[in-house]
């Protein structure tokens, strides 16, 4: 029983988290990327027995509802292959999310970027859970890793993520003012 109280605990502050997070990453550009980047190091601040990871890669959404459609985030080329190494071009579909060494994933952002593509989803929510395949309130799921892309521009946000950070634990603070943020990913080198 003291683990379900713990883990229903963690839920109800993940949920003030995450909330705090989204404010902090509005207008940053993209949303998954700073989202979950942001979110793993508040997590890991606040709550390290919870210690999720950043995951960089792929993403299959399917409706059961025949006038929405699919959406695949998926940087890589029609034909699978991957482009050269460098930074992604602009636009270039791809996913982030956050998951544990059990293989639980979390991810704040989807459900958001989903209700904006049409989709009958609780904006407000976010997924949590096992597996990368799954289905939830008639949507599918798939979620690949793709091991071949990396996070760069870490080093220059630092700022940025150690004043946002401060944003989602205290409150304080305008996010319009958080400093730069040019968090990417890139192909690696070979």
């Amino acid at each position: 029983m003291r683990d379900r109280d713990r883990r229903a605990e963690f839920e109800e502050v993940l949920d003030h988290l995450i909330q705090g997070t989204r404010i902090a990453t509005l207008g940053t550009g993209g949303l998954c990327l700073p989202t979950c980047v942001l979110l793993e190091r508040v997590l890991a601040a606040t709550h390290p027995a919870y210690r999720f990871a950043v995951r960089l890669g792929a993403l299959h959404v399917r409706s059961r509802d025949s006038a929405i459609d699919s959406i695949l985030f998926d940087p890589r080329t029609p034909d699978g292959a991957e482009p050269a190494p460098g930074p992604l071009p602009p636009n270039a579909g791809f996913h982030v999310w956050l998951e544990d060494s059990e293989g639980e994933l979390l991810d704040p952002s989807i459900l958001l970027t989903l209700h904006g593509h049409g989709y009958h989803v609780d904006p407000d929510e976010y997924l949590l859970g096992g597996g990368r395949s799954f289905e939830s309130e008639g949507v599918g799921f798939v979620y690949e890793e793709l091991r071949e892309l990396e996070l760069i521009g870490v080093e220059e946000t630092e700022g940025y993520l150690a004043r946002a950070i401060s944003f989602v634990l205290t409150g304080q603070g305008n996010p319009s003012r958080l400093g730069p943020n040019v968090l990417d990913l890139a192909w690696r080198s070979r």
